[in-house]
């Protein structure tokens, strides 16, 4: 490790005309002498979700075997590479107890409900009434150390209903985090949005800015150029090279935008998403992630949720040759034909998702990765979709927990363990201990023992 005489501020900024770049965690922001230990507990941990809609095909999902070394079934075989940090959940879920159920009526659709139970723990009741979500607990207490409490994104906009099953309001379908009991917070599904967010300043945001911007072909690291030059010059060689691997970065994930708003300015046939964005789910979905990843390098928030795809999603995955809508292919009344679609959705989406595993696991952060440092829940709010099942719901955890998960393990717990367990249990690894939360009735064993 390079030794400084002086250190550079953990939060350390580099600015232009319309821009402010964060920086990553440098060895130059450790003190004189500092140990890489030392550059690990300046590393924070994150809580993230990546929620996958409308159930599973669980047999395809549900390991065999209990305990360690289990063969990973279709649906999770794409994220063997991170077995050995992954923790596969069974017995969870969300069913309503009859007493909590005779105080606020019955379910406000089974999409609705799933939805809004997922994150709260908590049914909702008209009129358009939650809980607050488990990931604001978590962002009201880390917020406080970051320049955003919290990025709430998806693949689909949450402009408008997805049907209103049977509802009270369409945000139960629309986002997952609510910020109190009648606050839910409205989702991104925009790439460029989100990069300005975490590397534009107010006076950039507006859309003759973007427009001019993609236009001139200009990158936002153009305006900080002088400023990347001044503070290389006082880096050791190391974190020159990080630094240059993390602009690189950011400079790959404008320019694909860029490519997204070009083709969006051509005149077009009707597409299923707005002008300005990938119309190709797998492009859209790794920027999304990319982003995500950027967000965590620099410690602009701690606290992501992304859907990829909302609650009663009817998008046609036609990348993977497929023409009927997720939610129709999950009311398939078992018919294998549908059932095998169905599979053929959730492995794509398995899919997309390691990616943002291996993402995450490639950019180190002081003797680890940010893999290492992140819990990231990768779950449903359905288990059989076709019933509306909210018993054994797909539940797996990812990443280190900056130590406190234990992962290579299938876990399975009684069927009547309340999801809001996890949550009580999660708010202890990343630092937000509470006493409740929703549903609860304890916190869950094991999840950090070998």
């Amino acid at each position: 490790m390079m030794i400084f005489k002086k250190a550079l501020p953990r939060r350390t900024f580099l600015r232009g005309a319309g821009a402010t770049l964060a920086l990553p965690l440098l060895e130059g922001m450790v003190p004189a002498f500092a140990s890489a230990k030392d550059m690990t507990e300046k590393s924070p941990v994150r809580f993230s979700v990546v929620f996958i809609p409308n159930g599973r095909i669980m047999d395809h999902w549900t390991p065999k075997t209990a305990g360690k070394g289990f063969d990973l079934p279709p649906t999770l075989a794409p994220l063997a590479p991170f077995q050995d940090q992954m923790l596969v959940l069974s017995g969870l879920g969300s069913q309503p107890k009859k007493k909590l159920l005779r105080s606020v009526g019955l379910d406000a659709g089974p999409h609705a409900t799933a939805s809004a139970v997922f994150l709260t723990g908590v049914y909702p009741k008209p009129p358009g009434q939650a809980g607050i979500s488990v990931d604001q607990i978590v962002a009201k207490e880390l917020g406080q150390h970051t320049q955003l409490a919290s990025l709430e994104l998806s693949l689909e906009s949450g402009e408008t209903g997805a049907g209103g099953d049977g509802a009270d309001s369409d945000a139960y379908l629309n986002t997952m985090s609510w910020r109190s009991a009648t606050t839910p917070l409205p989702v991104e599904n925009n790439p460029r949005r989100v990069f300005e967010r975490l590397f534009g300043e107010s006076d950039s945001t507006a859309p003759a800015e973007r427009l001019r911007r993609v236009r001139e072909d200009r990158s936002i690291l153009d305006v900080v150029t002088q400023e990347v030059s001044r503070l290389a010059r006082e880096l050791g060689s190391h974190d020159r090279g990080k630094l240059a691997e993390y602009l690189e970065a950011i400079r790959d994930v404008e320019r694909r935008i860029q490519m997204a708003e070009e083709a969006g300015f051509q005149e077009l046939p009707v597409i299923e998403r707005p002008a300005g964005m990938p119309s190709n789910y797998e492009e859209h979905a790794k920027l999304m992630f990319d982003l995500q990843v950027l967000a965590y390098q620099t410690d602009m928030t701690r606290v992501i949720t992304f859907a990829m795809a909302r609650e009663k999603s009817e998008r046609a995955y036609r990348e993977i040759g497929l023409e009927e809508g997720h939610h129709a292919l999950t009311h398939h009344g078992y018919d294998p034909v549908m059932m095998a679609k169905c599979v053929q959705i959730e492995t794509y989406q398995s899919r997309q998702f390691a990616y943002f595993l291996e993402k995450l696991r490639a950019t180190r952060e002081g003797d680890g990765s940010l893999l290492e440092h992140t819990v990231i829940l990768y779950a449903s709010s359905i288990s059989d979709g076709h019933s509306h099942d909210r018993a054994n719901l797909p539940v797996a955890l990812l990443g280190g927990g900056r130590g406190k998960l234990k992962g290579g393990r299938h876990l399975q717990y009684p069927g009547d363990t309340p999801l809001a367990n996890l949550f009580l249990t999660l708010l202890d690894v990343t630092g937000v201990p509470v006493e409740d939360f929703g549903d609860s009735t304890g916190k869950l064993e094991l999840l950090s023992v070998a």
